[in-house]
């Protein structure tokens, strides 16, 4: 049952005193843009319409614009960590070659580095997307209270040369056990639909019991290995 107080009205967003969801990102580290290792920031496209993956990389580097993907997603056919990843990544790689296609039909670029990503949450048995109503999302949260896996996949394509780089981040995470009414006050002020598993650690901060692993990672750009990794495709 969906607790006291939340309605499915949520799926609109209309949550009241939510708040946005680019206001929940950590602290970053400093960009590498301006070392020795990387004068000149690369131009970047961003293949998803994430709020949370656009405020991480916007602190971290220019942003040309956002893209949707055209194609659908591919769904794992278990919980099975190895295939989540190689959904996660099967996925983010297609968000970069829908972006590709999107913004040679534009004519405007020719030249930077197409960024794609996808989250999904597992416990091993079974694989937790967004919900599909907040009935759903409640039986997640309390689903969760164990510890289960963050996995994304991350892939960077270059526009001007197609050399790519795809990669996983796996974050581990416990949540706390929380009865109908604490998981009412939780979602009074977080949107649990657009969200894999119904929540996001910071966002959700109060129901998080652990963390282990790459919290930027867990939020859908594990920003520890984009680091390492964008030079490489740039």
């Amino acid at each position: 049952m969906v607790p006291r107080g939340v309605s499915e009205s949520a799926s609109n967003g209309r949550f009241g005193r939510r708040r946005a969801d680019v206001d929940c990102i950590p602290t970053l580290p400093p960009s590498p843009f301006g070392s020795a290792n990387m004068q000149q920031p690369p131009r970047v496209f961003l293949a998803s319409t994430s709020p949370r993956r656009r405020k991480i990389l916007e602190n971290y580097c220019p942003v040309v614009f956002r893209t949707q993907n055209a194609t659908p997603e591919e769904h794992p056919r278990s919980g099975n960590p190895d295939e989540v990843r190689r959904v996660v990544l099967a996925n983010a790689r297609q968000k970069c070659l829908d972006a590709c296609q999107e913004i040679e039909k534009s004519g405007q670029w020719t030249e930077g580095v197409i960024v794609g990503a996808d989250t999904l949450k597992t416990d091993g048995h079974r694989t937790y997307e967004k919900p599909r109503s907040m009935e759903e999302a409640v039986n997640f949260i309390k689903a969760l209270a164990k510890p289960h896996q963050a996995i994304t996949g991350v892939c960077l394509l270059n526009l001007a040369t197609r050399q790519e780089r795809c990669f996983t981040s796996v974050t581990t995470i416990t949540l706390r056990p929380l009865d109908d009414a604490q998981i009412g006050a939780l979602f009074a002020h977080m949107n649990p639909l657009d969200k894999a598993g119904a929540y996001n650690i910071d966002e959700g901060a109060e129901a998080v019991a652990n963390v282990e692993g790459s919290r930027t990672g867990a939020q859908g750009l594990p920003l520890e290995q984009f680091e390492v990794e964008l030079p490489l495709v740039c």
